[in-house]
């Protein structure tokens, strides 16, 4: 989170003050700054056409996972918009779908052209635009790194940070893509 010029300061501002440490062997320590990569990312539309609106998932519940962009908006209770339309081609039956960091989880019952029916297995509060995992499921169509991640990482190039933390690497050609 934050601009690049923001953390630009902030990494100057760590440079320096461990520059003010090195002449002094009891308080010097190293230290590594590393850049983490968004990765790609699955996000779920807004609930009720709103983005700080939320919804509450009862374990359980039914709900219908669908993708058509015409759908966008529709997030309620019954309905979850998700903006992966290849969504129905990469899961199956009893597949996991996991929403805002896990905090959420429905197991896949059912799968049509651009729909899934899927049961609450995990509840909670679901808000707009949250992050969706989808465990050991091929990813068609999202590259190992976004435009955002190339302009992130040509950064810590000119930056000089000391590690890159990849979000969501799948496979080799995913880390040389890096």
């Amino acid at each position: 989170h934050g601009t690049h010029q923001y953390h630009a300061e902030t990494i100057r501002n760590v440079r320096e003050a461990v520059e003010t440490l090195t002449s002094d062997p009891l308080y010097y320590r190293p230290v590594a700054i590393a850049l983490d990569t968004k990765g790609p990312e699955i996000r779920t539309g807004l609930v009720k056409g709103r983005a700080d609106a939320e919804v509450t998932l009862e374990r359980g519940a039914l709900v219908r996972v669908v993708t058509a962009e015409c759908e966008r908006e529709q997030t309620d209770g019954s309905v979850i918009w998700m903006d992966y339309p290849s969504l129905t081609r990469v899961l199956k039956k009893d597949s996991r779908i996991y929403i805002d960091d896990g905090l959420l989880a429905l197991r896949v019952l059912e799968i049509g052209d651009s729909w899934l029916q899927a049961r609450v297995e995990n509840g909670g509060v679901l808000g707009s635009s949250k992050g969706v995992n989808l465990p050991g499921a091929e990813l068609l169509d999202l590259p190992a790194v976004s435009e955002r991640d190339r302009s992130d990482l040509q950064f810590g190039v000119e930056q000089q940070v000391d590690m890159i933390f990849a979000s969501f690497i799948r496979c080799a050609e995913d880390v040389r893509a890096v």
